[in-house]
């Protein structure tokens, strides 16, 4: 992320969007971009590995380098995009619960 003095260029990595618009987890990227926006962002708020969507106009190619190598960055004007929150932990299978054994014995867990 870098805060100029009127706006801010966000480095993003690309993964396909699901039904709702939010980046699929574990889903193969096909590259990075800039997503430029108007005025400042919160570099606490907009952290690495936060979820964003963003909608907007490529507006042109930035080379700047991911270590050694050179990259050419497309460029998105912003136009609108959205911060997704944390994702919730999955759910445990149906019929677990923490202190459940499954004995698979007609009369209950031996008493061991």
């Amino acid at each position: 992320m870098i805060n100029g003095e009127d706006a801010t260029l966000l480095a993003v990595v690309e993964h396909p969007l699901d039904g709702s618009a939010r980046p699929k987890p574990g889903a193969a990227s096909r590259g990075r971009f800039l997503a430029r926006f108007d005025g400042f962002l919160d570099p606490v708020v907009y952290a690495p590995g936060e979820e964003i969507t963003v909608t907007g106009r490529v507006t042109g190619i930035e080379v700047r380098t991911v270590g050694d190598y050179p990259y050419r960055y497309p460029v998105v004007e912003v136009g609108g995009h959205e911060l997704w929150p944390e994702r919730p932990p999955p759910a445990p299978p149906p019929g677990w619960y923490p202190g459940w054994w499954d004995c698979h014995y007609p009369w209950g867990c031996p008493a061991w």
